[in-house]
């Protein structure tokens, strides 16, 4: 079948060396492929990435796919203690969050200016 923009592009979320993906999430797989009604829904060229890339900060502004892994025991979770304790603990957490944002936007633009990027995910699993 032909690629984008015919086809839907395929998304992954790669979460960051700090987080992973939550099990049984709604629209990722645990292998981090992204499913979501937009994408089943696609239909040339009356589908965008932009509006595609709205869609998919909504669902995943509603619901996050990714969060920190438990017992992370870095340097930033005893300073949190010491730099007032809740604050800090929700700064760090805002961090990893948009540490996570920042990979998953830079792995789907990867995917999509790069027509091999299947094919590449699936060879790294």
């Amino acid at each position: 079948p032909p690629p984008y923009p015919i086809q839907p592009p395929v998304i992954f979320v790669r979460p960051t060396a700090g987080m992973m993906i939550k099990p049984n999430h709604r629209h990722v797989g645990s292998d981090g492929k992204v499913y979501m009604p937009y994408l089943s829904e696609w239909r040339a060229p009356s589908h965008t990435l932009v509006e595609m890339a709205v869609c998919l900060s909504s669902l995943f502004g509603a619901n996050p796919p990714v969060f920190a892994k438990p017992g992370g025991g870095d340097a930033s979770s005893s300073s949190s203690a010491n730099n007032g304790g809740a604050g800090a603990g929700a700064g760090r957490r805002r961090d990893q969050i948009a540490s996570a944002a920042t990979s998953m936007a830079t792995t789907f633009m990867q995917g999509v200016f790069n027509p091999h990027a299947q094919q590449q995910q699936q060879q790294q699993q």
